[in-house]
């Protein structure tokens, strides 16, 4: 990951990075940049001994969790949650400095590295994230580390327009480094020209809003669209009351 940050770096000038952890008390944490410090850290030894800096003090400070203080909770909406409010928050500040000229605006990207199982109880959270990025024009790749593929973050990529990749676990360091090089370095206007692998079939799963888990089919609210995986003459989610006819 630390040199994906640094090519990223080196291919312009102007390129930016940001790093969030997604802990598992459903929390997450901004590795790098230091929210502290103002100055933009171009040095390529700076931002490995950064990163690696930032990691080891989110794991201490989490290391309450393994002692069976706090239960383990997903925070994969959470994570990117406070990715796409630090890219809006990048955005208005580039469009206010090239406000009257004509410097162009840079593109943002998210890049998800997953290692955790598919959690039902995230579905509609983090659907919510990605509907967002999507109006954002914001790209949401993905690398997925699992065993078995998660139709939820492949929904993500689908909506956003990026790109999912699995990565197996035989792939070692300098096999990864390739991947990440091929798929996630190129800008997106560079995408267009590139052959990528055939996305794997669509799996269209959403999770009922009652008991949090993945349903092929439900009941939905004509008021507010909550889906559900047992019939209600009454809406939880809205009130809404359904009238059988």
């Amino acid at each position: 990951v630390q040199t994906f940050l640094h090519s990223v770096l080196m291919l312009h000038r102007d390129n930016d990075v940001a790093v969030y952890a997604a802990c598992p008390d459903g929390t997450c944490r901004l590795l790098y940049p230091d929210h502290r410090s103002q100055t933009k850290i171009i040095e390529l030894g700076q931002i490995h001994y950064k990163v690696s800096k930032r990691l080891k003090l989110g794991i201490r400070a989490t290391s309450d969790i393994v002692d069976g203080k706090y239960k383990y909770r997903n925070s994969l909406a959470a994570s990117l949650s406070c990715a796409l409010c630090y890219c809006n928050r990048l955005s208005e500040k580039y469009q206010k400095a090239a406000y009257g000229t004509k410097a162009l605006v840079p593109r943002q990207r998210i890049l998800l590295l997953n290692v955790s199982e598919e959690d039902a109880s995230q579905y509609v959270t983090t659907m919510n994230a990605a509907f967002a990025a999507q109006k954002m024009n914001i790209p949401i790749d993905i690398c997925d580390f699992t065993a078995s593929g998660l139709s939820l973050l492949q929904q993500v990529s689908h909506l956003t327009n990026g790109l999912l990749i699995r990565a197996t676990d035989e792939n070692s360091a300098p096999v990864l480094t390739q991947l990440f090089w091929n798929y996630f370095l190129p800008d997106l206007n560079t995408r267009k020209l590139l052959k990528f692998p055939e996305r794997p079939p669509m799996i269209m799963q959403a999770a009922c809003f009652c008991h949090k888990k993945m349903i092929d089919r439900g009941f939905v609210c004509s008021v507010c669209l909550s889906v559900f995986c047992e019939p209600s003459l009454k809406c939880k989610t809205c009130g809404n009351r359904v009238r059988v006819t």
